[in-house]
């Protein structure tokens, strides 16, 4: 997955690093809820 390659290569703190992946994961659910990606993960 991009983000955790990315997350390899830069130099960040955990705080910085939970943030980045927060905001992907709350990007990707958005996008997951609009329908514009296939999402087989229906806990809700």
């Amino acid at each position: 997955m991009i983000v955790l390659s990315m997350a390899g290569r830069i130099n960040m703190t955990q705080a910085q690093l939970t943030a980045f992946v927060n905001e992907q994961v709350v990007a990707a659910l958005a996008a997951a809820q609009a329908g514009s990606i296939p999402c087989s993960l229906d806990s809700h």
